[in-house]
């Protein structure tokens, strides 16, 4: 199944060894591009994630991966925390946002995001007409095939923008952008920018077509967008909770692949807005992340049990 906490033992492990990380004066190289590339930046992410260890006792990089189980984790977790790069340990690797890390070829982690796990499953086995939700290691061969490189490059497939849900990454003019609400974003370490109208013609898709077709069956990946007009989602739509695959409108289920995928900017609304602080300090220690603000849901297609749950579970 594979968890995200292997080498935590304690309840409160030891901070780390100070001499380490001391003097460090750049940025360690663990930060995940949409094309499962690992680039050092200044810039932070609100989700963290493994493939192994992948680094030597001099926080150099070694491998591009160690295992076939790559995840997508919490930044914060029961309370845990956990030194950055520590020898014969996985390395921490960081993430823009969900999207980003599904686009890189990982997928939910069964510890720290069970219910987004699980919802996944759900979704993978929907639309690969299974007769039963999928092992963590099923899913792992399969993604472990799609996001193969050849000559050093991730390949692509191409695909109409008009056919992608919400939270899929295309490459486009040599960068990587995500198709959501009939626009694209371009991404950058520091976070989206620059949205354009998607265009006609087949765009080179970059998310394993495994899991783009998980989304059309109804996961939702987080997107942390920029801030973006507040728009209502009318009673056709229900927002969802983040993680989570609730049923849509009956008379919405014949266009699935577009509005049962809503993610953020049209039917989460201003929910990802909040942001979530870097995650790899000075020290090297991995902390959680400053509480969000409590948002609310104003559309017309909520019951009072949604729009209490969208209240109170952005974590």
């Amino acid at each position: 199944m594979g968890w995200c906490t292997e080498a935590m033992t304690e309840a409160h492990p030891q901070a780390p060894d100070g001499d380490r990380l001391a003097g460090l004066d750049r940025p360690l190289r663990n930060r995940v591009t949409p094309a499962g590339e690992l680039i050092a930046t200044e810039h932070r992410g609100t989700m963290y994630g493994n493939r192994g260890v992948l680094h030597n006792e001099n926080l150099a990089l070694v491998r591009r991966y160690q295992v076939r189980r790559w995840l997508a984790c919490a930044l914060e977790f029961r309370g845990r925390r956990r030194p950055i790069m520590r020898p014969r340990r996985y390395t921490e690797l960081f993430f823009l946002d969900e999207a980003v890390a599904l686009a890189a070829g990982h997928r939910p982690c069964a510890e720290c995001r069970h219910a987004a796990y699980q919802s996944f499953r759900t979704a993978w086995a929907a639309a690969r007409a299974l007769p039963a939700k999928p092992a963590a290691g099923d899913i792992d061969q399969v993604l472990h095939r799609q996001r193969r490189l050849a000559d050093g490059a991730r390949v692509t497939y191409p695909a109409l923008l008009s056919e992608l849900p919400d939270g899929v990454f295309i490459v486009h003019d040599e960068e990587f952008w995500l198709a959501n609400d009939g626009g694209l974003y371009r991404w950058t370490p520091a976070g989206y920018t620059d949205r354009i109208d998607q265009f006609d013609g087949p765009a080179a898709v970059l998310t394993p077509r495994a899991t783009v077709a998980a989304i059309q069956a109804g996961y939702r990946p987080l997107v942390h967008l920029p801030a973006l007009p507040e728009r209502p989602c009318g009673r056709t739509r229900r927002c969802p909770v983040p993680g989570t695959a609730p049923a849509v409108a009956s008379h919405d289920r014949r266009s699935a692949s577009r509005h049962q995928v809503p993610a953020t900017g049209r039917a989460l609304h201003r929910l990802m807005q909040t942001v979530h602080p870097a995650v790899g300090t000075a020290s090297g220690t991995l902390q959680a992340p400053t509480p969000p603000r409590r948002l609310s849901c104003r559309c017309q297609g909520c019951s009072d049990v949604e729009k209490a749950i969208l209240a109170t579970t952005i974590s």
